[in-house]
């Protein structure tokens, strides 16, 4: 993730969010149990979920918000993940029922180097806002239905997959 947000000469694709989500909720399932988090999943199942991307980086940016979720909400944290989707845009959003981002810190959790934790690097959620504009999309803190922290990502979509991987094989 770090990498790609330095500019790295990364291969793009088509990538499925739901893909994207499911990899990302496997690589921390370990700790989620750990904690005896409970994780409260919602897919749309309706719509295509196909971008243009490195999964990779994207897997690694949800990871960070979930992360962040299991640490700052504490044990037995209750953490909501949705994925919605429209003809041209998916939306993600990572909540849980941790004490929330206070106003003053939330001007500035995006900016490199910031952090609240003492072991923290300040990296995280300015590398994965990075990652998130480098897919055209953006992402922001929002108002949580669980009562804690909760951050929204916005990513367009491809018009059409298969025709845009019949153009990513034709540029090959």
């Amino acid at each position: 993730m770090l990498a790609f947000s330095r500019g790295g000469s990364f291969a793009t694709a088509p990538v499925s969010l739901r893909a994207v989500v499911g990899q990302a909720l496997d690589i921390l399932e370990p700790k989620l149990q750990a904690g005896g988090a409970r994780l409260q999943l919602t897919i749309d199942e309706v719509q295509a979920d196909t971008l243009t991307g490195n999964r990779d980086a994207l897997v690694g940016v949800l990871g960070n918000l979930i992360e962040n979720a299991l640490n700052h909400a504490g044990a037995d944290a209750r953490i909501g993940v949705s994925l919605c989707l429209s003809a041209s845009t998916a939306r993600i959003v990572v909540e849980d029922d941790g004490p929330g981002i206070p106003a003053d810190v939330r001007r500035h959790i995006f900016d490199p180097f910031f952090t609240t934790r003492e072991r923290g690097t300040g990296l995280g959620l300015a590398v994965a806002q990075s990652v998130v504009l480098a897919h055209g999309g953006r992402i922001q803190t929002c108002t949580s239905e669980l009562g804690g922290a909760c951050f929204e990502l916005n990513l367009p979509l491809c018009a059409d997959p298969a025709q845009q991987a019949v153009q990513q094989g034709e540029s090959s």
